[in-house]
């Protein structure tokens, strides 16, 4: 191992601690100071062991490593469910694993290397000195790994310990010792491998000088080592330093790949072949330098309606992005303008189609009723930074009113329209037709005897406080058998006749209750508030689908003697 370390790297001699220190009986978390000593002797140790590995010492460092091993366990022993005590215990854990395994990697280094030394002086070099050597890089790259790992994980054990004043040297030791140890192999697989692996040689063939947005490159060359070809290894196209394509070699060691430049910007690229070999006695090899320059291209943008519903004014169009030498424009971004109006965006697919559509709040054909309108509709391309032409697509047209449908379509709804009225004003009609008035007049409310309907046309010698008083009463009696319908009708009727009575109005059997509302109000205006809430109850206890309740009849009545109240003040008489 001497011939292997030489003075590259010198390790400090230390001498190894006692194996562990007793724990208390107690678990239940880290006690500082009175544990600390578990904390300085596991970085000790860590120290010693990678001290006798650097040396070869193998047998001491196996002492060293069953030490940490036990001493791992003993403080995990101690831990308690704090946060940061468990992450220090996982620290811990994962070095003990790491520690081991660069012992034993680090020993099967040794005796690749060792094995190898007298064969490197032979030429050519057989399989096994080239077995040797693919091991070595093997555990070279595991030893690198363990070494990184280390250094994560003993910087969490350092922060650990750090407030409570420990000596915690030790750890950082460790970690610049594996680092230094893992470089030493590094540099020493390196001056072997380059003694017994081929080197090779990988081409790149002349590409394009000048290229354009979509244009295929052709990418082509041969790997070789020693004047022979190298078959089945892969080759990575690079450009600008990015993976861009990757291509496998054949048994003449000749390699191609194809791709399509669409993702490069304007100006100058570089273009480079990189040949790593993998479990094979090759060294890697890169091709020579090669440039090309992105131009830019004009961009097409077509744009067609493939579809319009003349019922909602929906149109949906259907579009292309292609560059001058037609190829397609992919993932590209398109807005949709409707009559100058920045509408939607799209994107394009790997084709270059794209599709899109609006539709109008108000139907157009309702709007054809008045004039028959046009949108214009367009789409933009902005290129953002690719090496291509921002494009405007052609306009488009869109009629919303010259159709037949349209026409047709505006007829319906006025049919619509009308019928729905015609309807309402049958069923109000037919409501109001129970308000017709009696074949002669009455000195008293016995109209409700006669289907709950009330009086509207009365004789004017007929006291309308008195016909108000006469229905409250007959309200109440009603309204005490149950009967809460017929006692609000019983006290609509009756002010309905006191006010028309009062004012001189005079009502025909067609008319509506709210019509009849309207003419009162117009004549009495303070009966507003009181009129309308007994024609609300009127209207629900003679057609409503629904009960009424005694807390109704008793609203009813309080309208009642608030109308008769306004009748004894004059100011429901007639002008």
């Amino acid at each position: 191992m001497a011939a292997l370390l030489g003075t590259a790297y010198t390790a400090r001699v230390v001498a190894s601690p006692p194996s562990q220190v007793e724990p208390p009986a107690a678990s239940g978390g880290v006690n500082f100071p009175a544990q600390a000593p578990l904390f300085i002797s596991l970085g000790n140790l860590s120290e010693a062991l990678m001290a006798n590995v650097t040396k070869a010492q193998w047998t001491n460092a196996s002492a060293n490593y069953a030490d940490y091993t036990n001493l791992t366990r003993d403080i995990t022993s101690l831990v308690g469910t704090n946060v940061n005590e468990t992450g220090v215990v996982q620290a811990i854990q994962a070095s003990d694993a790491d520690l081991g395994l660069i012992i034993a990697e680090a020993q099967n280094y040794y005796a690749l290397n060792t094995s190898e030394q007298p064969l490197l002086n032979t030429s050519p070099h057989g399989t096994a000195s080239q077995n040797n050597v693919l091991g070595m890089a093997a555990l070279a790259s595991g030893i690198q790994q363990r070494s990184n790992n280390l250094a994560i994980q003993y910087s969490t054990i350092s922060a650990f310990v750090a407030p409570y004043a420990l000596d915690n040297s030790s750890y950082s030791e460790t970690t610049n010792d594996s680092h230094a140890y893992a470089t030493t192999l590094g540099n020493s697989f390196s001056s072997v491998s380059a003694r017994v692996f081929n080197d090779t040689n990988t081409t790149l063939d002349p590409v394009p000088a000048k290229v354009k947005y979509g244009d295929t490159l052709n990418v082509t060359g041969v790997v070789s080592s020693n004047h022979t070809a190298v078959s089945n290894g892969t080759v990575d196209i690079l450009i600008d330093g990015n993976l861009t394509a990757q291509a496998n070699t054949n048994a003449s060691g000749f390699y191609a790949a194809s791709f399509a430049l669409d993702n490069l910007a304007q100006g100058k690229h570089a273009v480079v072949a990189e040949f790593t070999p993998t479990n094979v006695p090759l060294n890697p090899s890169s091709s020579p330098v090669q440039n090309l320059t992105m131009g830019t291209s004009a961009v097409q943008n077509n744009l067609s309606i493939v579809a319009q519903s003349p019922l909602f004014n929906r149109v949906s169009f259907l579009g292309t992005l292609t560059t001058d030498g037609g190829a397609p424009v992919r993932n590209a971004t398109v807005l949709l303008y409707v009559d100058n109006v920045s509408y939607t965006a799209t994107h394009t697919n790997a084709n270059g189609s794209y599709s899109a559509s609006y539709s109008q709040d108000i139907p157009s054909f309702v709007r054809s009723l008045v004039a028959p309108p046009q949108s214009h509709a367009y789409t933009v391309f902005d290129s953002a930074g690719q090496p291509l032409e921002a494009a405007q697509s052609n306009v488009m047209t869109v009629s919303s009113g010259s159709s037949v449908a349209y026409v047709i379509g505006g007829i319906l709804v006025m049919i619509a329209l009308l019928a729905t009225y015609i309807a309402y004003e049958w069923q109000t009609r037919r409501a109001s037709g129970v308000l017709a008035p009696l074949a002669e007049p009455m000195t008293s409310l016995a109209a409700d005897e006669q289907g709950m309907q009330p009086i509207l046309t009365r004789s004017p010698a007929i006291d309308s406080i008195k016909d108000i008083e006469a229905g409250v009463v007959r309200a109440k009696e009603l309204c005490r058998d149950g009967q809460n319908d017929r006692a609000i009708c019983a006290l609509y009727g009756a002010v309905v006749l006191a006010l028309s009575t009062a004012c001189g109005i005079t009502f025909t059997p067609a008319l509506t209750t709210r019509e009849i509302f309207f003419r009162i109000i117009s004549a009495v205006p303070e009966q507003r508030a009181p009129l309308r809430t007994l024609t609300c109850l009127y209207e629900l206890a003679n057609y409503g689908d629904r009960s009424t309740l005694q807390a109704h009849v008793l609203n009813a009545i309080e309208c009642a003697l608030y109308t008769k109240t306004l009748i004894e003040a004059g100011g429901a008489e007639a002008p």
